[in-house]
């Protein structure tokens, strides 16, 4: 963190470090920023799935991953367009492509739009507890429980 806000010069206006906030002010936060930033350490694929993702989508904000590519997240951002694999881009392939989301406020709209439409329809609470039920009626049911 120290060497985060070291890097930071005098005239990056743009940037906000918070520290940890209330339950009460996530919304707010979570809808300040037009992109999210999002890392995953290779060590940990396979093992986790960092929540930001699906609070990202939740409140419509596309993210710019860094991370492995064979991840689940390198997976829902390619197969659902809901934003970049930074790693892939690379440094200036970023640079442009927050260039270009500045440079179209449209474009930047509509990404948003795909990251809150794939939440709705792949990681929203209904749906999720829908497949949970259906996956577990499949296993009560492959066991032989004639209750199920």
């Amino acid at each position: 963190m120290a060497d985060l806000l070291r890097s930071l010069a005098p005239d990056d206006t743009n940037v906000r470090i918070c520290p940890f906030g209330a339950e009460s002010d996530l919304l707010p936060r979570l809808e300040s920023a037009d992109v999210h930033l999002l890392s995953l350490r290779d060590e940990w694929s396979g093992i986790v799935v960092p929540s930001k993702f699906f609070g990202s989508l939740a409140v419509g904000r596309p993210v710019l991953y860094a991370g492995p590519t064979d991840s689940d997240i390198a997976h829902w951002i390619r197969a659902l367009n809901v934003g970049w694999d930074a790693t892939a881009l690379g440094t200036n392939g970023v640079l442009d492509l927050l260039d270009a989301l500045v440079s179209s406020p449209e474009r930047l709209k509509a990404v948003q739009a795909q990251a809150r439409a794939a939440y709705d329809a792949y990681f929203g609470k209904d749906r999720v507890i829908d497949r949970w039920d259906s996956l577990l009626r499949k296993l009560v049911a492959a066991r032989g429980d004639p209750s199920a």
